[in-house]
């Protein structure tokens, strides 16, 4: 049988197509600033797939070389830093509320007794109780709003 390279070529299957460039498979990642430890990680491991994944030889840089160690020590401090930024956010949440108590403890009407010779802390509840209720109370009483 003679060769027919026209015949060779007409069964072939061929379609051209061109190559995706290596930088455009991570063109979906777009940096943002990471907030919590999930984003750090996710953004940690995007930035080690660029620069090559940390993997040995062949596959980029190896585990022990100056890149990969300072991307390791940048994501540790960042680490720490959003560690710090909740127990700051947590103590912050706690002193205001206890603030918030102490207004409104500053702001509830307090009421000054005069008696002569004193009262017991039960006559003084039952002066209140007699005031508070619109009866008369039977020593003089003044009532007066405390000074903060």
């Amino acid at each position: 049988m003679p060769l027919n390279p026209d015949r060779v070529i007409s069964e072939l299957d061929i379609r051209l197509k061109t190559p995706t460039p290596p930088g455009s498979s991570s063109s979906a990642w777009s940096p943002r600033t990471p907030y919590t430890l999930k984003q750090l990680t996710r953004q940690a491991s995007s930035i080690k797939a660029l620069i090559g994944g940390g993997e040995g030889p062949g596959g980029g840089p190896g585990l022990k070389s100056p890149l990969n160690t300072a991307l390791n020590q940048l994501i540790k401090g960042c680490e720490l830093a959003i560690h710090g930024a909740t127990v700051l956010a947590e103590d912050n949440r706690r002193l205001r509320a206890a603030n918030e108590r102490q207004e409104l403890l500053r702001q509830r009407p307090r009421r000054l007794l005069y008696h002569e010779g004193g009262l017991s802390v039960q006559e003084a509840h039952e002066l209140v109780s007699r005031l508070d209720q619109g009866g008369e109370a039977e020593a003089p009483v003044q009532q007066a709003r405390a000074a903060p």
